[in-house]
């Protein structure tokens, strides 16, 4: 709730970027984006902008993207997939990432965070695109190289 004052009163009261607003509001502290993305829409001049910001976390999907495993005899479900990150240069950044199936334990290899998705600058693991992105989250799940794992 502090956060949702908080944007209110930089965008009402101090006429802050809608933008700026809501990376300053929703970004000081994880616990508010910690189960869900936050969805904006508004309009910037004659533009309409619409966009997702996500705290990334590997064991709800990294960058937001809930993977699914390709093994069609696989009975996985919700929570049996899950990211991980790499370390790239020595940094724990979620810019580098792996799925693993629970289930059949197949693993992907690691594959680079896409172009679409958006650091928020200077906020470690925050990451922004534009909503809808469904179609380009299919796009990296299909582009995804798995490798078998041993039955469960």
């Amino acid at each position: 709730m502090g956060a949702m004052v908080e944007f209110l009163r930089s965008v009402l009261v101090n006429r802050a970027d809608i933008w700026d607003a809501c990376i300053m509001a929703f970004t000081t502290n994880p616990l508010v984006l910690e189960h869900s993305p936050l969805v904006i829409v508004y309009r910037n001049g004659s533009t309409i902008i619409s966009r997702t910001l996500i705290h990334s976390q590997p064991k709800d999907g990294v960058w937001g993207i809930m993977p699914t495993c390709p093994n069609r005899d696989c009975p996985t479900q919700a929570g049996d997939v899950y990211s991980k990150t790499h370390k790239v240069k020595k940094v724990l950044a979620h810019t580098r990432a792996s799925w693993a199936c629970k289930r059949c334990g197949r693993t992907s290899a690691p594959f680079e965070k896409p172009e679409w998705v958006q650091e928020v600058p200077r906020t470690l693991n925050y990451f922004f695109y534009d909503f809808p992105f469904e179609s380009k989250v299919d796009l990296v799940a299909k582009g995804i190289v798995w490798k078998s794992g041993s039955s469960s």
